[in-house]
């Protein structure tokens, strides 16, 4: 800018401050940035009264100083002192030595150096900052007018201020592209920018080393660095003694005890434009913009790190910020990995194996399977170019083997069919499976590696030779895992399981397996549930928790929270509650990498008596489960459906189908486990469906849910608004006609039966049934009926 001392404004209120300063003190500090016309107002203001002006860029401005017969000293560019040798000792001598009758202004773009607090803390010195300077709006207004500058109205008036915090040099700049059509357009501020940007030009970038320019230009593009950061921005271990130089020099750099930041925003726009014209050419701007997201990556902001490795084209990276950015925030992650995805030239789309893997992996947990199919058809096409893709058509040959088995829509028969093709080609070395998925470290299929109910490792061989390649030494733990999950499907609920999987877990522990050390103490936690020890469920889930949260990765810790929900539930239901209250507010998608987390949330619904909601939840949720072919998934949300149904009493029946298609499902495998689990809940349902061509799987059935009933009694159930009952409560509290009419209501007698055979008038037979509502803490006989499949029972096996 040319004509920024053409008009000076001087702000009343820095007069009136400088004034009351100048009668009490000897020495006033003034510190603000290039722009803020400190020296023009200074020099106006004393333009009548004879001083003494110095610039310390001159090397004998303290001679001249001291040599002072005015009585009023300007000491300019005070931010100068540093290039004095013993500058820091040179003026508190001088400062000191003056008579004390004598008035020393000095002007700095820098702080008050630390070396100056003795003579503000003994009243000697007054300290005025920037903000001492910024012009009021009557004082804007006025500078307006007398550069003949269009004047807005009175609210894009207070615009202009906010936006230039009264500035003068800011106010002229925007004031020359002002008009009544677009008072403060965003042209109009950029163009203001680009006329303010030639005068730091002048004032500051040209005096700046390679290595003081590489500094500032990098960190202009985050709000704050630290020393470390500003290391690898700039290549250079010992930076930090260029830092505090700019910073005592008045380069915008102030220090607030943790990080430095850039105290000027305008600054940080100019830095930010000066890059491409320093930079200019392209491999040294795409190594910028690496080092860039370098530093992003390390401040764990994923969006700007993904954004800047776009910039430089460097596809390797890019992927691995995305994978890691997942793997920590899942939401947001595949959110970037979308975004990336749009932003790269289609024509480029198709040579990023990383990138089709992740969009493949994506539509597939959308439902868009024939997007998702597509993806993975161009990856195969890539892969197949053995002669023309070179190095990067192994990679596509290796995310091909990937989507393969980890695609969420493809069923398991479908892995298998791709297991001698995969298995064979890590043999001969031509792939090799990678670890970049979006759901790497995730429970996509929270019992184990796959849902594997309806694939028998026995008969497939193959599977255990993949995991051999691919886990080494871990393999023999992770088959010894899937056995011991599917015996506890099984029903064979035994201390030696939890030896078993005990071992598995210290061997994991020294490893990077988390997410499989997380299934094998699911599944110790389910086991050691079976046994009635509750507070060692409860011990195991916490270490997993605090695990996570120690080592990650973050994706998992909502799967051992939904863990220990479910543990929750079991008794006191404490943490479940505040687990529920926090989650239910949230839109949780009912997807298949989802179903662990929307299962717990059916049970809290069921626990708050909320069925319809539960029911909504699990019918969205069994479309794709039925699709992907996860019985043991299924099963589960059919038994919760049927719960559902039949305590929202719509249609007498309308859970029996329910029930029977998760047992048609569990009956092939023998798998009892996920019906014991339920309890009491399903017992009423159990004891009132047959299946005549099943009779001796239903009756394992009635006994495995009869003998989590002793164990938990209270579990799910809707009695009394959610309160535990006894199966042995009636006999504990129920006198003799209280008891007859008990067990006349489980066996469905009529009124007249129940009058007769206990010899009362129907208006006693009222009173009689109200009072065993009160002590049973029911409402209807329905719910009684349900009491008394557990009792009968109980005698049954007593």
């Amino acid at each position: 800018m040319d004509r920024e001392n053409d008009q000076i404004i001087i702000p009343q209120a820095f007069v009136q401050k400088l004034q009351k300063a100048l009668e009490s003190c000897a020495f006033v500090f003034i510190s603000a940035h290039t722009g803020w016309g400190k020296t023009s107002v200074v020099e106006t203001f004393l333009e009548n009264r004879p001083h003494t002006y110095v610039s310390l860029w001159d090397r004998d401005a303290l001679k001249q100083a001291a040599a002072d017969t005015t009585g009023v000293i300007v000491l300019d560019d005070f931010h100068a002192i540093y290039d004095y040798q013993g500058g820091d000792a040179a003026v508190p001598a001088l400062l000191r030595a003056l008579p004390p009758d004598t008035r020393c202004i000095l002007l700095s773009r820098a702080d008050l150096p630390e070396w100056l607090l003795p003579f503000m803390e003994t009243g000697q010195m007054e300290h005025m900052p920037h903000s001492d300077l910024a012009l009021d709006l009557g004082e804007l207004r006025e500078l307006l007018e007398r550069m003949e500058f269009f004047v807005p109205a009175p609210d894009v008036l207070e615009n202009l201020w906010e936006l230039t915090q009264g500035n003068p040099s800011l106010v002229l700049a925007i004031g020359m592209y002002l008009s009544e059509e677009n008072p403060l357009s965003p042209e109009v501020i950029s163009k203001a920018r680009e006329m303010f940007f030639p005068f730091l030009d002048r004032q500051l970038f040209r005096y700046w080393d390679p290595t003081e320019k590489r500094l500032l230009l990098l960190t202009s593009f985050f709000d704050s660095f630290t020393v470390d950061m500003a290391r690898v921005l700039t290549g250079n271990p010992d930076i930090e003694p260029v830092i505090e130089r700019l910073r005592q020099t008045g380069s915008f750099l102030s220090w607030d005890g943790t990080v430095y930041r850039c105290q000027f925003l305008l600054m940080r726009y100019y830095l930010q434009s000066r890059v491409l014209h320093v930079y200019r050419n392209q491999d040294d701007l795409r190594s910028v913009y690496d080092t860039l997201s370098l530093c992003c990556q390390l401040r764990r902001d994923y969006d700007a790190a993904v954004s800047y490795s776009i910039l430089a084209k460097n596809r390797t990276h890019t992927t691995e910020l995305l994978t890691a950015y997942i793997q920590n925030h899942p939401q947001e992650g595949i959110r970037a990995l979308r975004n990336t995805y749009r932003e790269i030239a289609e024509s480029d789309r198709e040579t990023i194996p990383e990138l089709l893997c992740g969009m493949s992996m994506i539509y597939s947990q959308d439902g868009l399977i024939e997007e998702s199919e597509r993806c993975l058809a161009k990856l195969q096409q890539f892969g197949n170019r053995i002669y023309s893709g070179g190095k990067t058509s192994r990679t596509a040959r290796c995310f091909t083997a990937y989507a393969l088995l980890h695609l969420p829509h493809r069923t398991n028969a479908q892995r298998a069919q791709a297991l001698d093709w995969i298995v064979d080609g890590q043999k001969h070395g031509e792939l090799c499976l990678p670890a970049f998925s979006i759901t790497d470290g995730q429970p996509s299929v929270f019992r184990g590696l796959w849902d594997l109910s309806d694939w028998p490792v026995e008969e497939n061989p193959q599977f255990k030779s993949l995991m051999v390649q691919q886990y080494g030494k871990a393999a023999a733990d992770i088959l010894r895992l899937v056995e011991a999950e599917r015996s506890y499907e099984r029903g064979e609920y035994r201390w030696e399981h939890v030896a078993e999987l005990a071992s598995i877990q210290l061997n994991m522990q020294n490893t990077d397996q988390i997410g499989l050390a997380f299934a094998t103490s699911a599944l110790a936690v389910r086991v050691v549930c079976t046994q009635a020890e509750f507070p060692l469920a409860v011990n195991i889930t916490s270490m997993m928790q605090d695990r996570i949260r120690e080592d990650g990765p973050a994706a998992l810790l909502p799967y051992a929270d939904a863990l220990m929900c479910r543990v929750s539930l079991l008794e006191d239901s404490a943490y479940a509650n505040a687990w529920y209250e926090e989650r239910k507010q949230e839109r949780l998608p009912a997807t298949v990498e989802n179903c662990y987390l929307c299962l717990t949330m059916a049970r809290c619904h069921i626990q708050h008596q909320e069925y319809q909601k539960a029911y909504t939840l699990l019918n969205w949720l069994l479309g794709p489960l039925r699709a992907q072919g996860r019985v043991l998934d299924v099963i589960e949300a059919l038994l919760l459906s049927a719960i559902c149904r039949r305590r929202m009493g719509v249609g007498e029946d309308t859970w029996r189908p329910l029930l029977t298609e998760a047992m048609e499902l569990a009956q092939p495998y023998g798998y009892t486990a996920l019906f014991a689990e339920l309890g009491v809940a399903l017992l009423p349902l159990l004891r009132e469906i047959s299946w005549p061509e099943h009779q001796e799987f239903l009756a394992q059935l009635r006994q495995s849910v009869w003998q989590q009933v002793q164990r938990y009694p209270g579990y799910l159930t809707p009695f009394n608004g959610g309160t535990a009952y006894d199966p042995s409560l009636p006999a504990d509290l129920l006198d003799e006609q209280e008891k007859t009419l008990f067990r006349g209501i489980c066996v469905r007698q009529t009124n007249e039966q129940m009058r007769e055979s206990l010899g009362i008038s129907g208006r006693q037979l009222t009173r009689l049934t109200n009072s065993l509502y009160a002590k049973l803490g029911t409402k209807s006989r329905k719910q009684i009926r349900e009491m008394g499949m557990i009792l009968i029972d109980e005698n049954d096996n007593s």
